[in-house]
């Protein structure tokens, strides 16, 4: 959700001054003259700020930050004055300060100021934005967590009713020995169960505590794991697994591969009465997810109890006839909202079911795996993969580097050699290279220095705070102090001297695997 600056005041030249400083900033910037329209646009989404002039058409700037700061959810809404320069902002800021104004800028605005000043209050938004999100998701990972204790607690019941049950007919009745073997059996059983439900709660509530870092994985060698594990259950069904090529990406390994084969087991598990399992696994890339589908051809569902798949306890088939506690699937989706991805499931009933997963892929894996399945599919069979050059002419296959300049003149050899291969966009100044960052999705961003920068740490640090581990870092001719610590710190992925060796830019752009993420 882009963030919003609301501008309140009614002097035509201050408007148009500031809408020339703040247009290319990422915020949308919205106009009210009037307080009736001001309160209309702070009452529709709280802003990242609310600049306020001495006085609007109807009211003064003191006023109407009282009317705001009245409403409780709008406490912590950051008011920023444009006070005339010949006022003493000493001899009114206990007034202003009162009403809920704590910052101002003087008129005639300073640009650098003004530019300073709007990004640090999106940057406190941005903060904001990312901790409510935050709470949101705790509160629900409590409500989860409350309706999951209330059906662990029941469902765990039932196998302790029947310990108890049969322990007292052992303890009671007369019992020849062939009923008292069965009544034992009995209780172990039920004991067993329980035991089995024991272990898949703690593996569902424990999803995501004990992973020691995230890896860039290989799925087709993920999932040659988990046909390994799954190798009795395979053979004893028969199941014929058809696999299409499938891409790397970021993950957690124990955590893919427990949710790869409890997607495969239930697979093999839910298929027809005396037919072998016919199973079908693909993947393509939808935007920057890639979207992996499990289909099989086994009993299938009705799509009424689609919300029922992933709840924990709820079973579509009876435990008479196919053994479970119903709580795999809960566990898969747990996995997948731990990876920032998404999971459903499209069934008919008798015909089959397919489960769709989508996980977050970086760009350049994205475009590794478009070339590689759009190969002759004879090499991508019979040969080892080999990394190619990213195809010409297609768009969806390139990648899309940012090159920031800091010297006076566009690099144009650099510019030359990426624009071959790339999706090249060149910016000159720091602003226009976070407007960018913020605005495009990029996999590369290379930046050429001539000598020392400040505004080189500027633009690290909002790709640092974004997704690091998306992100390629190239800085070319820096100051040997700079480059040094750059590298040593790991917020440049490469750093290159000139003369500039041409394929070993390349090859780092195309190439390189991503750096991890930086904890």
């Amino acid at each position: 959700m882009q963030a919003k600056i609301v501008v309140a005041l009614h002097c035509k030249e201050v408007k148009e001054r500031i809408s020339g400083i703040l247009t290319s900033s990422e915020a949308e910037l919205c106009y009210a003259e009037t307080s009736r329209e001001c309160l209309q646009l702070v009452a529709e989404s709280t802003p990242a700020l609310l600049i306020l002039g001495e006085h609007l058409k109807d009211v003064s700037a003191l006023e109407l930050a009282s009317i705001i700061r009245s409403d409780q959810t709008k406490l912590y809404l950051p008011m920023l004055l444009l006070l005339d320069e010949q006022q003493d902002w000493e001899n009114v800021q206990y007034a202003y300060q009162e009403s809920g104004i704590l910052d101002h800028l003087s008129v005639p605005i300073q640009e650098g100021l003004l530019r300073a000043k709007t990004r640090v209050y999106l940057q406190q938004d941005t903060g904001r934005r990312k901790q409510q999100e935050q709470i949101e998701y705790l509160e629900r990972s409590n409500r989860e967590l409350r309706a999951f204790a209330h059906s662990a607690a029941h469902d765990l019941k039932a196998p302790l009713r029947a310990i108890k049950h049969f322990s007292h007919i052992l303890a009671e009745d007369p019992l020849s020995e062939e009923e008292r073997v069965r009544f034992l059996n009995r209780v172990a059983d039920s004991a067993t169960h329980m035991d089995t439900m024991l272990s898949q709660i703690l593996e569902y509530a424990t999803v995501g505590l004990h992973d020691s870092h995230r890896e860039l994985l290989d799925l087709d060698e993920c999932l040659d794991e988990v046909k390994i594990r799954l190798e009795r259950q395979i053979v004893d069904s028969r199941a014929q697994i058809s696999i299409a090529p499938l891409p790397r990406l970021m993950g957690y390994k124990s955590l893919l591969l427990r949710l790869l084969q409890n997607l495969l087991a239930n697979a093999i598990k839910y298929s027809k009465k005396d037919t072998a399992p016919q199973i079908e696994v693909d993947c393509t890339v939808v935007g920057r997810f890639a979207q992996l589908s499990i289909k099989d051809y086994g009993i299938g569902f009705d799509m009424k109890w689609h919300d029922d798949i992933f709840r924990p306890f709820r079973r579509l088939v009876a435990s008479t006839q196919h053994n479970g506690s119903g709580i795999g699937m809960a566990t898969a989706k747990r996995i997948v909202e731990h990876h920032g991805g998404r999971i459903r499931a499209e069934g008919v009933l008798d015909e089959g079911s397919t489960f769709y997963i989508e996980l977050p892929i970086q760009t350049k894996e994205a475009s590794h795996f478009l070339a590689q399945v759009s190969a002759p599919s004879a090499s991508a069979v019979t040969q080892p993969a080999v990394k190619q050059p990213l195809m010409e002419g297609n768009d969806s296959c390139r990648e899309k580097a940012l090159l920031f300049d800091f010297s006076s003149a566009a690099n144009t050899e650099i510019a030359a050699l990426l624009a071959e291969r790339c999706e090249l966009i060149t910016v000159t100044s720091l602003e226009d290279a976070l407007s960018q960052l913020r605005a495009e999705d990029f996999s590369v961003v290379v930046c050429a220095l001539q000598g020392a920068s400040a505004g080189l740490l500027a633009l690290l640090q909002e790709v640092y705070i974004r997704q690091p581990e998306a992100y390629r870092v190239l800085v070319i001719n820096g100051a040997e102090e700079d480059t040094q610590q750059l590298s040593q710190s790991g917020w440049a992925h490469q750093c290159f001297d000139q003369p500039l060796d041409s394929r070993e830019l390349l090859n780092a752009v195309l190439f390189q695997p991503c750096r991890p993420a930086l904890v």
